[in-house]
């Protein structure tokens, strides 16, 4: 980008004027420089002088193209705070869950515990014992996997934030986040119209083949030069006085007189470039209107899911769990329906969990669709 803004005021200023020295008129007999009357040293020097109009045309493709650059690198940097986010709340949704799961562990051990202990003395069922057991080498399994993909997750994310190594801790004691209701799926469009990198980079590629037009058309006038000679001569006229010096002045324009084979097919290619942007600009804006939609009405769901789990689900398996140990503390509820109840609550709190984490993932997707920038901020504080 900086290579692009160094070159605005170049492409906008006039050619270097070209310099000439020679010698004019020797004679080749005696290479005598006062032989002959016309025999001089000269010195000259050109400047050409493009068609009004076609200096700042160029000045201002080359600004384009700057600006071009410009999008092009905020899209990147969207991309990776995308990646970034993404990555972040997987790695919270992970760490949630392995706490949960070693929850979930505890109470299933109570669990085989419990009913190993009822099977002893007849009370129970062996199927009860192996299926809680099962349920347990189950748990340890999806334990084992998600560590190691905690691992995988916290590289990505490390690479994505540009450090080789180290580590993320994250807070072990914090609010559970909440979900917020976004604009609507149309504002969020007419917003990104405005500063999705991606459209904005096409909109300036239209821009600058449009000026390319118009510089193209300019071809069929022509450019200028003027040039400024001074010769110097030697010797002396036949009354014995000092020859004269010579100036010289030379105004010349290039003629385009082939411009059915030149400047005509130019301005025929410059109009269908024009064309294939306007193209290329509207199935963007189309893709980008779906991509945008597709996502909200995901979120939508997904937002609904989370409310339905934050303020009907979870609460109730909580209620639910008070109830049993107020029950069980009366002698009114066995312990093992004490203890199922509470292995339902932690399942419950990870698909809210895992709900919540894919809607701050697609929330984070439409942020970097309609060109925000966001950072780490709020619940996502370290």
């Amino acid at each position: 980008m900086e290579e692009e803004a160094a070159l605005i005021e170049p492409s906008g200023s006039l050619p270097d004027p070209i310099l000439g020295i020679g010698v004019v008129n020797l004679p080749t007999d005696t290479f005598s420089f006062d032989q002959e009357a016309m025999t001089q040293t000269q010195v000259r020097l050109t400047q050409k002088l493009p068609f009004p109009g076609k200096l700042s045309l160029r000045s201002s493709i080359q600004g384009l193209k700057k600006e071009i650059e410009a999008w092009r690198l905020k899209a990147l940097i969207l991309d990776v705070r995308k990646e970034a986010i993404s990555l972040w709340w997987e790695l919270y949704r992970i760490e949630t869950v392995l706490n949960l799961v070693s929850r979930e562990e505890t109470t299933l051990k109570k669990i085989i515990e419990l009913s190993s202990s009822r099977y002893e003395t007849g009370s129970g069922l062996q199927s009860d014992v192996l299926l809680s057991q099962l349920e347990l080498t189950r748990l340890l399994d999806r334990k084992i996997a998600l560590q190691a993909k905690r691992k995988d997750v916290e590289s990505k994310l490390l690479s994505a934030l540009g450090k080789r190594d180290g580590c993320i801790e994250l807070k072990k004691e914090r609010k559970m986040p909440f979900l917020v209701e976004l604009s609507p799926a149309s504002t969020l469009f007419e917003e990104a119209l405005k500063t999705n990198p991606s459209i904005k980079e096409t909109e300036m590629r239209l821009k600058l083949k449009r000026l390319s037009y118009e510089l193209r058309k300019k071809d069929f006038y022509p450019d200028f030069s003027i040039t400024g000679a001074y010769g110097k001569r030697f010797g002396d006229n036949p009354d014995g006085s000092d020859r004269a010096d010579f100036a010289t002045l030379v105004f010349s324009l290039n003629i385009p007189i082939f411009y059915k084979k030149k400047q005509s097919l130019q301005v025929v290619s410059s109009l269908e470039a024009i064309r294939s942007v306007e193209e290329a600009l509207h199935d963007e804006e189309l893709r980008l209107k779906s991509a945008i939609s597709g996502r909200y009405a995901t979120y939508s769901g997904l937002l609904d899911q989370e409310r339905l789990y934050r303020h009907t689900i979870i609460p109730k398996a909580e209620t639910t769990l008070s109830a049993l140990n107020r029950a069980y503390g009366a002698g009114k509820a066995d312990i093992l329906g004490l203890l199922r109840a509470e292995l339902m609550l932690y399942r419950f709190k990870e698909s809210h969990i895992n709900v919540l984490a894919r809607a701050k993932r697609l929330a984070a997707e439409l942020d970097a669709l309609v060109g925000k920038d966001y950072e780490f901020v709020g619940d996502l504080q370290q």
